[in-house]
């Protein structure tokens, strides 16, 4: 479970109680459900039945993240990258250059669910976005620099590189 939803004690605190634990409902009851580990659905059984219709009020939180694309694996100039797709109103320029982290879930074959956190400790590799150095648009005018603004498209992860040996290349020369 997340840990926003694990210290998420107030649907308790206000009456709700866990749907999967709920036997029956009757009119008045409040229940919670928690979908994936993601989102956080809160009822209060009303008094007339499903067929009159009923009342829903939906939102989300808009946290700036980037998802891995189905299958983001790739590789460009002897460095792997994964894809991604942006969300949450992200400045895109903001991302390149930062040491970022891969949090997420796995789900295998047989259905069991395995998390994913890469680049949170000391001795963890980490991930970024790759821009142009500094000095290398030295030079360019202003309306230059602009159109080289990294795109949507652009913000895919670094996550390795193929190794190569040059004291091993030049003993072979």
């Amino acid at each position: 479970m997340k840990p926003w939803l694990r210290v998420l004690n107030w649907p308790n605190k206000l009456g709700f109680k866990n749907i999967t634990t709920t036997k029956s409902l009757k009119a008045g009851d409040k229940v919670y459900s928690i979908n994936r580990d993601k989102s956080l659905f809160l009822v209060k059984i009303g008094k007339k039945s499903l067929s009159h219709g009923f009342n829903m009020i939906m939102s989300h939180i808009d946290s700036p993240h980037l998802d891995l694309k189905v299958m983001p694996l790739y590789e460009d100039e002897s460095l792997a990258f994964l894809k991604t797709h942006y969300y949450g109103s992200i400045k895109k320029y903001q991302w390149p250059t930062i040491a970022l982290a891969l949090h997420g879930q796995v789900y295998l074959e047989n259905g069991k669910k395995v998390e994913i956190n890469i680049g949170e400790k000391d001795n963890d590799p980490i991930f970024m976005i790759t821009d142009l150095l500094p000095h290398l648009d030295r030079g360019l005018n202003n309306n230059k620099i602009k159109s080289k603004e990294i795109q949507g498209e652009e913000l895919n992860l670094l996550v390795g590189s193929i190794f190569y040996n040059a004291f091993h290349f030049l003993t072979i020369v």
